[in-house]
């Protein structure tokens, strides 16, 4: 049993409910809640019609120049026949290489000393052959030519042991070479 306070009677029946009282004040705005997942990707969409073509660029830097053709090219067609140009040598003639042994000479190469006729006009510092047209065994041989003054020929010769009045005889042909 309930006790009251002096004065006090007991409670009387409920009430109905009153009216709903005026709408309170926005209260002060929540802390934003945690952030949700991401979605699942969503279909592709479709591709857009191609753009226009854009202005052509500069041109780029020139290229280095590459190796060099080991395969040749096709031949050219032939020239025209040239005019007939000095002969590059001359025969001037026949010479005689003899040697008589005063005294006994042994064998090696000797240089003989011979004079040619003037109308052949050897003088020094031309280039002269000499070529053997016989030659007295095969003990023999004929080398260089030099001309040593005007109308003198001197020549390397490789004979035998020459005995005191032995001797040989080579006959060859002088050339002058053209220049």
């Amino acid at each position: 049993m309930a006790v009251r306070a002096p004065g006090y009677g007991l409670p009387g029946a409920k009430g109905e409910a009153g009216a709903t009282g005026p709408q309170g004040a926005t209260g002060a705005q929540g802390m934003a809640g945690p952030q949700g997942a991401t979605g699942p990707q969503g279909p592709a969409g479709e591709r857009g019609p191609q753009g226009a073509a854009g202005a052509q660029g500069p041109a780029g830097p020139q290229g280095a120049t590459g190796a060099a053709s080991t395969v040749p090219g096709p031949q050219g067609p032939a020239g025209a026949k040239g005019d007939t140009g000095a002969s590059s040598a001359t025969l001037l003639g026949a010479v005689t290489l003899a040697q008589t042994a005063l005294v006994s000479i042994s064998a090696g190469v000797r240089r003989l000393s011979v004079t040619v006729p003037s109308a052949w006009g050897v003088s020094p510092g031309q280039n002269l052959l000499l070529f053997a047209v016989s030659l007295p065994n095969g003990s023999y041989a004929t080398h260089d030519v030099i001309a040593t003054a005007a109308n003198t020929i001197e020549v390397g010769v490789t004979a035998p042991l020459l005995a005191i009045g032995a001797g040989y005889s080579i006959n060859a042909r002088l050339v002058r070479i053209n220049t």
